[in-house]
């Protein structure tokens, strides 16, 4: 009796599966993040910012945790044709030159933004913005797509910056117009094994 069980047992260990833990390395070529800002449904933005640097942690087939560098200094606005007003617009987002260093992101200062993931479930992926030394917490509508080599993070997303207390969205004293706090994101993120 106590052989079967103990036979029983065996049979149990030898069939679990082991769960690997996969450090995916961000693919900085392969990917980008698309933003757009705005006053208001006519009056808006839309440029790109990229990666540059980053790893996720897959525990078998769950996301458990990852972190992601978004370099400010790169920036770029997509939209204006103008190169002298997509200048200025670039500089005024980055916080250049000296005497706006406040107005946006500040990238003298604040070079990086980091994106924590601290999970993902049902299509939801929880994240911590850090920016300007302070942090946003949300869940974002993501798609993840992996296959033996490389793992995909896909989706259109809104996030509210309001908790960054940046001056370029306060209200303008004199009009009471203001940049909107929601941002709209298109993320393209792909890293590999």
């Amino acid at each position: 009796m106590v052989g079967a069980v103990a036979m029983a047992l065996t049979s149990c260990v030898s069939t679990e599966e082991e769960v690997v833990e996969v450090v995916y390395k961000l693919d900085k070529d392969a990917s980008s993040l698309g933003w757009k800002g705005q006053k208001n449904p006519e009056y808006f933005h839309e440029g790109t910012v990229m990666f540059s640097e980053g790893e996720l942690t897959m525990t078998g087939d769950d996301i458990s945790n990852g972190n992601i560098t978004v370099d400010m200094s790169t920036i770029v606005n997509t939209d204006i044709e103008d190169e002298g007003k997509k200048g200025y617009l670039e500089a005024h987002l980055k916080g250049l030159p000296e005497g706006k260093e406040e107005h946006f992101f500040n990238i003298q200062k604040f070079a990086t933004a980091e994106v924590k993931i601290n999970g993902y479930e049902k299509g939801k992926l929880d994240i911590t913005l850090i920016a300007l030394g302070k942090e946003v917490n949300d869940k974002i509508d993501v798609a993840v797509n992996k296959d033996d080599k490389s793992i995909t993070l896909t989706g259109k997303f809104s996030l509210d910056l309001a908790k960054l207390d940046m001056p370029g969205m306060m209200p303008d004293p004199e009009t009471g117009e203001k940049i909107q706090s929601l941002v709209e994101f298109d993320l393209n993120l792909t890293l590999k094994k």
